[in-house]
């Protein structure tokens, strides 16, 4: 008869890997379970040579005139995520931005986390902040 003597360092070795493993397979299920679950477009497959260049405007706007005149110079149009309470603090810079010939669009009313909130108030977050761009 054969025994097989383990170590406690060996049991929680063992242990220690059969717990990455499961939890490994449990989040590629879950993963798969959940692909219905609709994902922002980071990409876009294009085979001209282009890029696309985008900003966040939620904080402040000390130094929008300097963007404008940088992306003027290299003539680079930008698009602008603004949020509408950034819309309300300086209406200003988003008419600048807009005459400039960049993109303004929608980035959240108050810059919410969008999966804390129901549905209602992420269709809230977004309808208001268009109103403010319009």
């Amino acid at each position: 008869m054969r025994y097989l003597i383990l170590t406690k360092r060996q049991i929680t070795l063992f242990l220690c890997c059969f717990l990455v493993v499961t939890l490994s397979i449990m989040g590629t299920v879950s993963v798969f379970a959940n692909s219905s679950r609709k994902l922002p477009i980071y990409s876009v497959d294009n085979s001209d040579k282009k890029i696309a260049i985008s900003f966040d405007a939620a904080w402040g706007a000390d130094d929008t005139s300097q963007l404008i005149e940088i992306l003027n110079k290299f003539d680079v149009k930008a698009t602008f995520f603004v949020v509408g309470a950034w819309v309300d603090k300086y209406p200003d810079a988003v008419k600048q931005l807009s005459s400039a010939g960049h993109r303004i669009e929608n980035h959240s009313n108050t810059h919410a986390n969008m999966t804390q909130l129901t549905n209602a108030q992420m269709a809230e977050e977004l309808s208001v902040c268009n109103e403010k761009i319009a």
